[in-house]
């Protein structure tokens, strides 16, 4: 397994994130082999028919172009790591890299395809170095939802954010998100407070960054993303002193679509990287919720556009968001009797809840105070006489009217 492990860390500081030619590659060839040749090493006519192959099958038409391009690219980083030194250097500030090989990976990442990562770099809590408890706690984020939002959040946002990222704690959910300003930053604290107040036993979050993992970026963010380490989990796929550039923001969110059994944008403008990681989520197969806002907030136009045209579910509550993630089997992950609990109050019961419009028509000519005879009430209902007596009769045995001296009166509502 070491082999493998500094070989996709070697491969991963050379090729950029989502670099389809490189895995490819490690497709055909494995990752051990895959290194030599991504670090220079030809590959012999038999291999190169399969990586031919393969790359025609992942749409390149030009093979062979599209290797030579991807050669030149690799060339301007091979040779600057040294594998082993930099796993030693991470592992003694509780710094885990885990290669898709070992139990611990996150079987939703497969979902990515060719587009998953070559590995993760997670941290967790100091003193973890062993890995023990980080590869644990990757292994029980299965169970997990992502939030995601705008940076610029409303109040709004936040609140519902808090409601959300709390009830998903609560119900044993992990909440994936990005670690950024606004709704990122709400999902992560309330998902930790609720797990603290609840005493959960699974890691109440996840925040995947862009750059490398000793690089905590925003620099605002790092006493929160610290937090993180304590309760939960920091992952990337960028080699640790990697730079977060826009490019590696972009691609970092199909990570966070993958990660999550599920994803909610709580708020987004029209042109959001909410909408992006919300893009990667529907591509890969999973459910994606969104919450309304005014239609007067831009803040909320691309949570809007996401229901209109692209069929995300209406999330207008904490149970409703509950009720999107599911297993690899397409069962629920959260009960319905815990999801439920996350529902608004449902409103109160009507007397005139399931009658037929005749009943209805009964009850409402029935006064409240002063009795009235059968024949007054048959006129106000216009119903025949001997179907009003038929009705009150029913309602009498539901308790729902009384009689005295042949007048009738409604009982007070229920």
């Amino acid at each position: 397994m070491q082999r493998i492990v500094e070989a996709r860390v070697r491969i991963g500081s050379v090729c950029e994130p989502g670099d389809v030619v490189a895995q490819c590659l490690v497709a055909v060839c494995g990752p051990v082999e895959a290194d030599r040749h991504i670090q220079g090493s030809a590959p012999g006519p038999l291999v190169w028919a399969d990586i031919e192959e393969a790359l025609r099958t992942a749409g390149y038409s030009s093979p062979r172009q599209a290797y030579r391009a991807a050669l030149a690219r690799w060339s301007q980083r091979t040779g600057r790591i040294g594998a082993s030194a930099v796993l030693k250097e991470m592992a003694a500030v509780g710094t885990r890299f885990v290669p898709p090989e070992d139990p611990a990976w996150p079987p939703g990442l497969a979902d990515l395809g060719l587009s998953a990562p070559f590995g993760l770099w997670a941290r967790g809590p100091s003193g973890a170095g062993d890995g023990d408890a980080v590869r644990a706690r990757l292994q029980a984020s299965s169970r997990s939802i992502s939030i995601v939002g705008a940076r610029d959040a409303t109040g709004y946002g936040r609140s519902v954010t808090h409601s959300l990222a709390a009830a998903a704690a609560e119900a044993g959910l992990t909440v994936v998100s990005g670690g950024a300003f606004g709704i990122d930053k709400q999902a992560h604290v309330s998902a930790m407070a609720r797990a603290r107040r609840i005493s959960a036993d699974h890691p109440p979050t996840i925040a995947v960054l862009a750059g490398g993992i000793d690089k905590l970026y925003p620099a605002a963010h790092t006493e929160l993303l610290e937090d993180v380490c304590t309760d939960g989990l920091l992952v990337s796929e960028a080699t640790p002193g990697a730079a977060p550039t826009r490019w590696r923001f972009l691609q970092r969110n199909r990570l966070i679509a993958a990660l999550g059994r599920a994803l909610v944008v709580v708020e987004a403008r029209q042109r959001s990287g909410a909408l992006s990681t919300a893009n990667h989520a529907l591509a890969i197969g999973r459910d994606v919720g969104a919450v309304p806002g005014s239609i007067e907030q831009q803040a909320s136009a691309g949570c809007h556009q996401l229901i209109a045209e692209s069929g995300a579910h209406l999330v207008s509550s904490p149970g409703a968001a509950l009720r999107l993630p599911v297993d690899a089997e397409m069962q629920r992950i959260v009960p319905e009797s815990v999801a439920a609990r996350f529902d608004p109050g449902a409103a109160p019961p009507r007397s005139t809840d399931g009658m037929s419009e005749e009943q209805q028509a009964v009850y409402e000519a029935t006064p409240v105070r002063a009795a009235a005879e059968i024949d007054s009430i048959a006129r106000v209902a216009c119903v025949p006489i001997g179907r009003v007596r038929a009705v009150l009769g029913e309602f009498e045995m539901a308790g729902l009217v009384t009689r005295s001296a042949g007048r009738w009166v409604r009982c007070s509502r229920r």
